[in-house]
C-alpha cells in the first residue's frame, strides 16, 4: 500500500482571492424571536448590553478590521449533536448550509465533549493534547495546555479573540486548580463562560463575564445567542479582525426536570417553554441498527424494553426542541453580521463536538466508535467558500488547522490536523483517521483504538477483541465481520494502518489521499 501524501496547499494569494468572494449576496433576511436582555446581563462590566440605537445605525462603511486575507471567524458549536439533527433547524438551513459547505464525513475521533473540543483549540488528536477524559489527572480542563490554544495564537496574529458559552468540564469549579470561577484563560480579550454545575442549568447560569461572575435567571442559550449578537455588532468590531467561539451546551441533557422527562430510563435536555409543543409525535428516524444490537459486537449496549424505546423517541423529541434556540440564535447573530456590514467578511462555521446515538445499536449516548457518534454536523460558509457536499473525511483538531492557516496565525504545537480549504472544490478522496477513547472518570485507561476510513470502521478494544465494519456493504453497521475469512486481507491492512497513526504527531499523521475515486483498503471481492 502506497503512503498517503498531503494536497499541496494554497498560496495565501490564491486564498485571498477565494476570500474576496462575497457571502449571502442575495441579502436575505430573518426573522427571530427578540428578547431584552436581563438586569444582570446590563450590569456585566463593559457595557454588553448595546444599544438597539447603537446596532442599527452602524454600516458597512470602510473599516479597517477584516481584510480578504485576515477574515473574521464566527465558530458555534452545539454539545453532543448528532449529524442527523442538522436538518431540523430552519435558520441554519437558510443561511448556512444552502449558501455554503456541507462536510458529510465530519467526525470527531474521540467522541467525548472534553477531547473534542480540546482538539478544537490545538489541532490535535487528544493523544497528543492529552485531555481524554472528562476529570482526572488525564481529562477535564485541567489537562489542557492552554498556554498553547488557537485563541493565543490569534492574539498574537493581530486577532480580537472572544469566547461565550460552555468551556471544558471542569471549568468554574473552585477545587479545580487555576480554573476557578473567576479564571480566564489565555489568549481570550472577551471572556463569557458557564461555571461550575451551573453550565447544566438551562434557566440559571452563572456565567463569568471578564472576571466577574453573574447569576441569570434567563434560558441559558436564548442569554448566549444574543450576548454573541451584541458582541459581535459593537462598533470596535470593525476595528481588528476577529475571532469568536460560542458553545452552546444543548442539546446535552441539563434541568430543570419537565413532567415529559422518562425519569430512570435516560437525561434529557430542557427546550425553552416556547418549543415544548414542537415536534409532537417525532420519532428517532428508523434504521436497521435502531434498538438492536450489531452481530458479533461485544461494545456496551442499554437494557432493551419497550419503556427504554419510548425513551430515547422522548429524547429526540427534546433534543430537537432544545436545538431550536440554537437555530433562532444562528438567525440573529448571521442578521447582526449584516446589519453592521460583517457578514461578508467573515467566515462561519456550524459544528458540534461529537454526535451521540439516540437507541442505534441498543445505545444510549457516546464514546463509542458508531457512526452516530463518530460522525458530527459541520458546515462552513463565507466568502470563497461554494455551495456544495464535501465528502471528504474531516475531523474537528482540522477546524483549528484550517482558522489558524486562514487567518495567517502560527501555531505552536505540532498540527495533527489538515487545512480544509483546499477540500472544498476537490472531489472526494480517501482518508485514514485514527480514532480512540479514553475513561471518562481520569483518561488513563484506554477503551479501545482504531482508525476510520471512507469505507472501514475498525478498532481493537481493550482486552484484545477487534471490531471491524464494512460500513460500504453494512451502512448500518449491523454485523462485526472482524472474524469473517473474505475480510482477512481488509484487517491485516487496517491493523497495519493503526499501529502506524496510533501515536502519530504532526506531519506524521495520515493526510488526504491525492488520487480520488481509490479506497486505501481494498474489500473483499463479490462473489
Amino acid at each position: 500500500m502506497a503512503p498517503t501524501r498531503p494536497l499541496a496547499q494554497p498560496g495565501r494569494a490564491a486564498l485571498a482571492a477565494a476570500c474576496s468572494l462575497s457571502l449571502l449576496a442575495t441579502g436575505a433576511t430573518v426573522a427571530v424571536a427578540g428578547g431584552a436582555p436581563d438586569a444582570a446581563a446590563r450590569a456585566v462590566p463593559g457595557g454588553l448590553a448595546a444599544t438597539a440605537s447603537t446596532t442599527a445605525t452602524t454600516t458597512s462603511a470602510t473599516t479597517t478590521g477584516a481584510t480578504p486575507d485576515r477574515p473574521n471567524v464566527l465558530m458555534i458549536t452545539t454539545d453532543d449533536m448528532s449529524a442527523d439533527e442538522l436538518r431540523r433547524m430552519p435558520h441554519v438551513q437558510r443561511l448556512l448550509v444552502d449558501r455554503g459547505a456541507t462536510f458529510s464525513s465530519a467526525v470527531a475521533p474521540t467522541p467525548l465533549c472534553v477531547p473534542a473540543r480540546a482538539s478544537l483549540l490545538t489541532g490535535q488528536y487528544a493523544h497528543n493534547h492529552g485531555a481524554r477524559g472528562t476529570s482526572g489527572p488525564k481529562g477535564g480542563v485541567a489537562a489542557l495546555r492552554d498556554r498553547r490554544t488557537l485563541p493565543v495564537w490569534l492574539q498574537r496574529a493581530g486577532y480580537d479573540t472572544l469566547f461565550a458559552g460552555k468551556y471544558l468540564n471542569g471549568y468554574g469549579y473552585s477545587k479545580t486548580r487555576g480554573h476557578g470561577p473567576r479564571s480566564v484563560p489565555p489568549g481570550w480579550d472577551e471572556w463569557h463562560a458557564t461555571v461550575g454545575v451551573s453550565t447544566y442549568d438551562y434557566t440559571r447560569p452563572r456565567v463569568n463575564h471578564n472576571g466577574r461572575v453573574t447569576a441569570h435567571r434567563r434560558y441559558t442559550t436564548t442569554l448566549f445567542g444574543d450576548l454573541t449578537t451584541r458582541l459581535l455588532t459593537r462598533p470596535e468590531r470593525t476595528a481588528k479582525p476577529w475571532f469568536m467561539w460560542t458553545n452552546f451546551v444543548a442539546p446535552h441533557s441539563g434541568g430543570p426536570r419537565d413532567t415529559a422527562d422518562p425519569r430512570g430510563l435516560t437525561r434529557t435536555p430542557s427546550p425553552v417553554r416556547q418549543d415544548r409543543r414542537s415536534f409532537r409525535g417525532a420519532k428517532v428516524p428508523g434504521k436497521p441498527s435502531l434498538f438492536t444490537a450489531a452481530r458479533g459486537s461485544r461494545l456496551p449496549t442499554a437494557k432493551d424494553s419497550p419503556r427504554w424505546r419510548n425513551a430515547m423517541h422522548e429524547l429526540h423529541r427534546q433534543r430537537l426542541q432544545a436545538l431550536q434556540s440554537v437555530d433562532r440564535g444562528v438567525g440573529k447573530v448571521v442578521a447582526g453580521l449584516r446589519r453592521t456590514g460583517q457578514l461578508d467578511r467573515t467566515v462561519i462555521v456550524f459544528s458540534s463536538d461529537n454526535g451521540y446515538s439516540k437507541g442505534y445499536h441498543r445505545k444510549d449516548g457516546k464514546v463509542l466508535p458508531w457512526d452516530e457518534i463518530l460522525r458530527v454536523p459541520l458546515v462552513i460558509a463565507g466568502p470563497g467558500v461554494p455551495h456544495r457536499t464535501v465528502r471528504t473525511t474531516v475531523t474537528n483538531p482540522d477546524l483549528a488547522t484550517t482558522i489558524a492557516t486562514l487567518t495567517g496565525a502560527r501555531a505552536t504545537v505540532a498540527q495533527d490536523g489538515i487545512d480544509v480549504w483546499p477540500l472544498l472544490r476537490s472531489r472526494q478522496r480517501d482518508r485514514v483517521v485514527p480514532i480512540a477513547a479514553w475513561r471518562l472518570a481520569d483518561g488513563r485507561q484506554r477503551i479501545y483504538r482504531g482508525v476510520r476510513t471512507d469505507r472501514w470502521t475498525y478498532v481493537r478494544l481493550a482486552g484484545g477483541r477487534e471490531e471491524l465494519y464494512d460500513r460500504r456493504l453494512d451502512r448500518f453497521e449491523t454485523e462485526n465481520v472482524a472474524g469473517t475469512r473474505r475480510y482477512a486481507a481488509a484487517l491485516r491492512q487496517l491493523r497495519r494502518l493503526d499501529q502506524r497513526y496510533a501515536a502519530c504527531r504532526g506531519t506524521a499523521c495520515p493526510r488526504v489521499r491525492a488520487a480520488p475515486g481509490q479506497d486505501l483498503v481494498p474489500g473483499p471481492r463479490r462473489g
